[in-house]
């Protein structure tokens, strides 16, 4: 497994009608490695991945393997990124195996055949994700976990050496949220693939991402091994919650939130008061 930087981004910077989003963000992503990123809504974390899509244009320098993003052309992006966004319209009047399908636009042109290579490489990323018997389903008759999915297959499908997926186990149940991460995880491992995820569950993270990037207000507030960037005081302070970090030598960290009840129970009161 390789933990060369593939990805980079230097003093990235991103504002909305004069608003401050992003604030010289410098990163590296390692090849090969499964990377969480974390914080609170509105921390930039959506936009973040927007940016290291291509989907997103922001001042400073984002590389992929040595080349600015804004090299590449649209139809190589897409064979080097495989993205899953976070809200997607169910739009398609396609089955969920044709929506998989079009993970190998990227590898095509106009005279080109799907062969049976194709085929069965769709009907595996279906069930690697647990969809081989929805296969002839139409998308929009898919729960949103269901479709959630199904966009991930189809970015498996892609066979991009880069994954960026934002909140990708937000509708699925605890099953499938292990499930596809372990997968995810699986492909960094033995296929070199570099993932970046934004995640909101600590201990997923913990459990499964082997760098972090913990972000607040539109700042990197820190990043490195989950080990390191997993800390009591610092989670405490951006996630504004007391929480313990239960550290074990045979386990993941496990992390325990201890919310100041006394506190939600006052403003609580005072909602009904005004109201």
């Amino acid at each position: 497994m390789s933990t060369q930087a593939a990805l980079h981004l230097q003093d990235v910077t991103y504002s909305i009608n004069k608003k401050r989003i992003l604030t010289d963000i410098s990163l590296g992503f390692g090849a090969g490695l499964f990377h969480g990123v974390l914080g609170p809504n509105g921390a930039g974390k959506t936009t973040l991945l927007k940016i290291i899509t291509g989907q997103l244009q922001a001042a400073g320098e984002v590389c992929w393997q040595g080349r600015p993003l804004s090299d590449y052309a649209p139809q190589e992006l897409a064979r080097h990124v495989a993205v899953v966004n976070q809200i997607n319209d169910s739009v398609f009047s396609l089955t969920a195996k044709q929506v998989v399908t079009m993970g190998l636009l990227p590898h095509k042109n106009l005279l080109s055949r799907y062969t049976r290579d194709d085929r069965t490489q769709v009907l595996k990323a279906l069930d690697d994700v647990g969809l081989a018997d929805k296969a002839e389903q139409h998308f929009s008759a898919l729960s949103g976990g269901e479709q959630q999915r199904c966009l991930i297959a189809r970015a498996l499908v892609q066979g991009a050496p880069l994954l960026v997926l934002d909140e990708p186990v937000n509708h699925l149940d605890v099953y499938y949220q292990h499930q596809i991460l372990h997968l995810l995880h699986s492909l960094c491992q033995q296929q070199g693939k570099t993932v970046v995820v934004s995640l909101h569950d600590l201990n997923l993270a913990a459990a499964y991402c082997d760098n972090l990037v913990l972000m607040k207000d539109g700042l990197v507030a820190a990043s490195g091994a989950s080990s390191g960037v997993l800390e009591s005081t610092l989670l405490s302070d951006i996630f504004r919650v007391p929480c313990t970090v239960h550290h074990s030598a045979t386990q993941t960290a496990r992390i325990e939130f201890n919310p100041p009840f006394a506190e939600f129970q006052k403003a609580s009161t005072q909602v009904k008061h005004d109201s």
